[in-house]
């Protein structure tokens, strides 16, 4: 499958020719993904944050 290459400035026209709507699913859809990854981020580092306290010997909970 051949993959497309545009540039910054085309990709701004293209999101600007893009009807109000179809954008508002594109952002609802970029910040689902967002907020994944910004559990998974949390996620990790609250278990490295629980693994520095046991190694100093602190109940985290």
């Amino acid at each position: 499958m051949k993959q497309a290459t545009l540039t910054e400035e085309e990709w701004e026209q293209l999101w600007q020719s893009l009807p109000r709507e179809f954008k508002r699913r594109l952002i609802a859809q970029f910040e689902l993904e967002l907020a994944q990854e910004r559990r998974l981020r949390q996620q990790a580092f609250s278990q490295r944050l629980r693994t520095f306290a046991r190694d100093k010997g602190v109940d985290w909970d």
